[in-house]
């Protein structure tokens, strides 16, 4: 095919350029001599032959450069010795090579690990087959909050609307002690239906998933698969570990396998230990009562799969025809605002209520780190400005031996590209440094934060594209001003030439944008840490004074109702023979958990309840009389 002979010769033209130059000269030489020789039988003396034979030729330098021409590949040649040049001049200047690579990197690489942040957050698809057909489900109680529903909602929501979604499915988080022989660590798994996985199209990395057959009764199959990085951690990767038992809440779990390396449960930053059956709720979180039968337990994340064809109004349509069934049956748990509402699972990155914050708070970073990147262009855009009033001396002679300014001006650029580049490697150095620090962090949170922040193609790209407009922008403006010279009075003196107050005008307003730049910035900081020192100055009402929470689970398979209650106390009375220790509470579910919540609807007298609705909504848990000493409660 004619297009790869094409691509061919040309990739032979770049290659061998070498090879193909000596097959070019000795061609010219046997037609230059072919010449001679006619010229000689023609009756020419030798001398006249030869500078006739050139003559006719045109000039030899001139067809080697029209052959070089035609093999097409001339742009790539002139940018490998644009390339090679850069190289050169940059270490020559090893001070200014080493000052300019710092500042890049620094600025490139912050970018870069805001945005790998950013992409595991906002951008990154989930591994979801069809995901676009995925709907999240929640509870609106008037305020617009978007509340996870409780187990039985579920069943009932499933059960209405068989003609609207293919299936539904649903977890729900659930913290877990696990025995090993070195003692007790808490772990936190998503109590997951058994058509969970299936449902969202996710396999396994080995073993097999939660199936409907582990949905069958409650208490009946004590069956585990594990995260990926807990396997990894606990495990050191082993398939070996299939069939292996894992104790949880004082009971025995079958491993059945392992969740996939990209799929880190199904919120963003959240990634759970490990997947069970909710059919194990009441024995991985042995607390007091049924959480499969009650409604007071609003915990459990509903999510369903669209039949084809459905619309978004006959979506609307079902969930309030199921809203209004709820209202009629349960009047005292479903109150008359009370509504199911939908959101397409693709649009959620943890809550609906809370992901305009999330994303606000990801692309402010973003600006800022924006902001220091354009303040590393302005710095190493003046030193590049001050260098071009060094050379112009070089870029004189240049002009004036028939360079263009195109040529000269592409030759900076390019110089500019280098160094960008070779930033956004160092960049990517950094990043990596940045974002391994920032996960190594221990942070005090309840819930164990985790996301991918590994780099993909898109984080590659974006560090790509970074870099190339740094080099373009931190280039272009040295590279017009350098070659905007008036040649006869800077090739006589040095000392003197066009172009020297309009560049000294171009570095001060350089400086001044630097400067400008770097006070928003400073202002910024100085605003942040004034509202932080501010924050930490108010009294939020519990929390205040020092103090340590302990958590533990009394396994239900141990220890009967009385005896839990026993122990906990005993506990507690112990803690408080300790050296140090003022004050000892009890709470069975820590507040503001953002995993597991209990919700009641109570009526105050005096108090009306608000517009919409015909009781109060609150979060309940239980603890003793010593805990609001302990928090800080008055």
């Amino acid at each position: 095919m004619a297009w790869m002979r094409s691509l061919k010769e040309r990739l032979n033209a770049l290659f061998r350029k070498g090879q193909m130059d000596a097959e070019l000269d000795e061609e010219l030489r046997f037609h230059i001599e072919r010449e001679i020789e006619k010229n000689i039988q023609a009756g020419m003396d030798p001398k006249e032959a030869r500078r006739t034979a050139y003559v006719r030729f045109g000039g030899v330098e001139r067809v080697k450069e029209q052959s070089r021409d035609e093999r097409g590949v001339r742009p790539l040649e002139d940018l490998w010795s644009d390339i090679r040049y850069a190289l050169r001049t940059l270490r020559k200047s090893p001070a200014f090579t080493l000052i300019a690579l710092f500042s890049l990197s620094l600025g490139i690489g912050a970018n870069t690990a805001i945005f790998t942040a950013v992409n595991a957050i906002l951008i990154r698809d989930m591994p979801f087959t069809e995901p676009d057909e995925l709907l999240n489900i929640y509870r609106d109680r008037v305020d617009g909050q978007f509340d996870p529903l409780n187990y039985p909602d579920y069943l009932e929501l499933k059960e209405a609307t068989p003609d609207i979604f293919t299936d539904i499915a649903g977890f729900q988080f659930a913290f877990a002690q696990r025995q090993t022989e070195e003692g007790l660590q808490t772990l936190v798994g998503e109590l997951v239906t058994g058509n969970y996985f299936p449902l969202l199209g996710v396999s396994t990395r080995v073993g097999r998933t939660i199936l409907p057959e582990d949905h069958v009764s409650p208490g009946a199959h004590p069956v585990v698969v594990l995260g990926h990085d807990f396997w990894l951690r606990e495990f050191g990767g082993d398939p070996g570990a299939i069939g292996e038992s894992l104790r949880l809440s004082g009971n025995s779990y079958t491993i059945v396998g392992v969740a996939p390396p990209e799929y880190a449960g199904f919120w963003k930053g959240i990634s759970p230990d490990f997947f069970a059956p909710i059919m194990m709720i009441s024995q991985i979180l042995p607390i007091g009562g049924n959480a499969l039968e009650s409604r007071g337990w609003n915990s459990f994340n509903a999510f369903g799969r669209l039949e084809t064809g459905v619309s978004e109004a006959q979506v609307g349509v079902s969930l309030r025809r199921v809203s209004d069934h709820l209202k009629e049956s349960f009047p005292d748990v479903w109150q008359g605002g009370d509504s199911l509402v939908y959101t397409a699972t693709t649009d959620v990155l943890i809550n609906p209520a809370a992901d305009g914050m999330v994303a606000g708070a990801n692309l402010l970073a973003m600006v800022v780190v924006g902001l220091v990147l354009l303040i590393a262009c302005a710095n190493l855009a003046s030193f590049l400005l001050a260098r071009s009033t060094d050379r112009r001396k070089e870029i004189a002679v240049r002009l004036a031996l028939g360079a263009t300014r195109e040529r000269l001006g592409r030759q900076f650029i390019t110089e500019t590209l280098v160094l960008a580049f070779l930033g956004g490697a160092l960049g990517l150095l950094v990043a990596a440094w940045v974002l391994r620090l920032a996960l190594g962090m221990t942070i005090s949170f309840p819930i164990p934060l985790g996301l991918d922040l590994s780099f993909d193609w898109v984080v590659l790209g974006f560090t790509l594209a970074v870099s190339v407009a740094t080099g373009i922008l931190v280039g272009l403006v040295p590279a017009l001003q350098a070659t905007k010279l008036d040649l006869a009075p800077t090739l006589k003196d040095e000392s003197t030439g066009g172009g020297k107050p309009r560049a000294l005008a171009l570095g001060n307003f350089l400086v001044a944008g630097q400067m400008a730049l770097s006070l928003v910035l400073l202002v910024g900081a100085g605003l942040f840490i004034r509202s932080f020192g501010a924050s930490r100055l108010l009294d939020p009402g519990f929390g205040y004074d020092p103090a340590g929470f302990v958590s533990f689970v009394t396994p239900a398979d141990r220890y009967s109702v009385e005896e839990r209650y026993a122990y906990v106390n005993a506990f507690a009375e112990e803690a408080r023979t300790l050296s140090g220790v003022t004050d000892v509470g009890i709470i069975c579910n820590i507040h503001l958990n953002l995993v597991n919540a209990m919700f009641l609807d109570i009526n105050v007298d005096g108090v009306s309840p608000p517009p919409g609705r015909t009781a109060h909504y609150v979060d309940f848990t239980s603890v003793d009389p010593g805990f609001f000493a302990v928090a800080g409660i008055r």
